[in-house]
C-alpha cells in the first residue's frame, strides 16, 4: 500500500467508508486522477490525518462555518483551496460507531445523477460514486459547501501568498487594466489585513510572556 501521505499529495478527490474482507472497516480513498486506494484504517482516522497533514483544526473549521451555515452537523470541510469536503451518506453501517458518511470533493464533481431513488456523485475522473441521500439532499448539501467556499478568506496562509503570486508573475506580461488594478489592489489590502493581523497576535503573545 501507498504512504497515505503520498497519496494526499496525488489529491483527494473522495474518501469511502467501506468494509474490507479479512480487514474490516476501512477507507476508499479516491485521488483527482481516478486512482483508488484502500486504508485499513477507519474513516474517521484516515480524515483527521488528512487535517493534521495540512495543518487543519477540523472541529475550529465545523465550528466556524457551521455557523454560517446554521448547521452543527453534516458541515463541509474546507482544507485547502483545491480540496473543500462534502460529507455524504454512503453505507449502513453494521455497527454504531464505523461511521456512514464519506466524503466527496466539491471541486472534483462532474454531475449528479438519480436512482432507484438515491442519487450518484459523478466524479470528474470518470469514477461514479453512490450516495444514500435523495438527490434534493446532495443538491443542497453541495449548495451550502459553494456558501462555505464563498466565505474562505482570499488569503489564508503562504500557501494562499504564492498561488497569488503565481497568478500574478503568469499574467503580467500583458498590460494591465482598470480591472487588474482593482483587483490587485483589493487583494494587497487583504494582504495587509491579514499580515497586521498576525502581527498583533504576535505581539499579544510577547506581552502575555513577559507580564507571566
Amino acid at each position: 500500500m501507498e504512504n497515505i501521505v503520498e497519496i494526499f499529495e496525488m489529491g483527494i478527490c473522495c474518501l469511502i467508508p467501506i468494509y474490507q474482507q479479512n480487514t474490516g472497516n476501512a477507507t476508499k480513498l479516491i485521488t483527482d486522477q481516478g486512482t483508488c486506494f484502500i486504508d485499513k484504517r477507519m474513516i474517521k482516522t484516515v480524515l483527521k490525518l488528512l487535517c493534521k497533514h495540512y495543518t487543519i483544526h477540523m472541529e475550529s473549521c465545523r465550528e466556524k462555518y457551521g455557523t454560517i451555515i446554521h448547521r452543527q452537523l453534516g458541515v463541509p470541510l474546507p482544507i485547502h483551496s483545491r480540496l473543500l469536503l462534502i460529507p455524504l451518506k454512503m453505507r449502513k453501517p453494521m455497527f454504531g460507531k464505523d461511521g456512514a458518511y464519506g466524503y466527496v470533493n466539491l471541486y472534483g464533481i462532474e454531475s449528479l445523477e438519480e436512482q432507484n431513488g438515491y442519487t450518484v456523485i459523478c466524479l470528474q475522473s470518470g469514477i461514479k460514486v453512490p450516495s444514500l441521500h435523495k438527490l434534493q439532499t446532495v443538491r443542497r448539501q453541495i449548495n451550502q459547501a459553494k456558501l462555505v467556499a464563498g466565505n474562505i478568506p482570499t488569503v489564508q496562509s503562504g500557501e494562499g501568498v504564492r498561488e497569488a503570486l503565481d497568478v500574478f508573475y503568469e499574467t503580467c506580461e500583458h498590460p494591465a487594466t482598470k480591472a487588474d488594478i482593482a483587483i490587485l489592489t483589493k487583494e494587497i489590502l487583504e494582504l495587509r489585513r491579514v499580515l497586521k493581523k498576525g502581527t498583533l497576535i504576535h505581539r499579544n503573545e510577547e506581552l502575555k510572556i513577559k507580564s507571566e
